[in-house]
């Protein structure tokens, strides 16, 4: 006989003795697959419980499940409005005033002041002119209060 063949036939041999063994390790018992019902079945318990008729019985102690302990997560990063203020200033420096005006009408001076301190100096004034007096003048208090404000150093990380 060739090589192959030897080889062949013996690894269809060992298959074939090992899937023979596992059967009759299943119907005899001596293996438990959990979920399937093959040859004769013995009660867990039973089989762990049992003591010896020379030795006491010990209570065995019952299995109780601990609540594992989840980290909370992360706090979510705290929006920087100022980043959203200059990002907005950007986008203003390149629409006109007048349409501009329609867009900031129901602003409070505040939020308005707070894009205008961004933009470029040369825009700021034609919107100015472009708002009612009042909201104008409203509006520049809000900016020279914000100009004004001290500069803080960024916190140290």
């Amino acid at each position: 006989m060739s090589k192959k063949k030897v080889i062949v036939i013996s690894v269809v041999a060992v298959l074939v003795v090992g899937v023979g063994l596992t059967a009759a390790g299943l119907f005899l018992g001596f293996i438990r697959i959990p979920g399937l019902k093959i040859g004769p079945q013995k009660p867990v318990a039973a089989t762990i419980n049992k003591a010896s008729p020379k030795t006491e019985s010990k209570p065995v102690a019952k299995f109780v499940p601990v609540a594992k302990k989840v980290d909370p997560p992360p706090p979510a990063p705290k929006p920087d409005p100022e980043k959203g203020y200059r990002k907005l200033a950007e986008t203003w420096n390149l629409i006109e005033p007048p349409k501009l005006k329609k867009v900031v009408q129901k602003w409070t001076p505040v939020e308005l002041a707070s894009v205008l301190v961004y933009m470029d100096d040369e825009k700021v004034g034609p919107i100015l002119a472009e708002l009612e007096d009042k909201q104008a003048s409203l509006v520049m208090k809000a900016i020279e209060e914000i100009a004004s404000r001290p500069v803080q150093a960024p916190p140290k990380a």
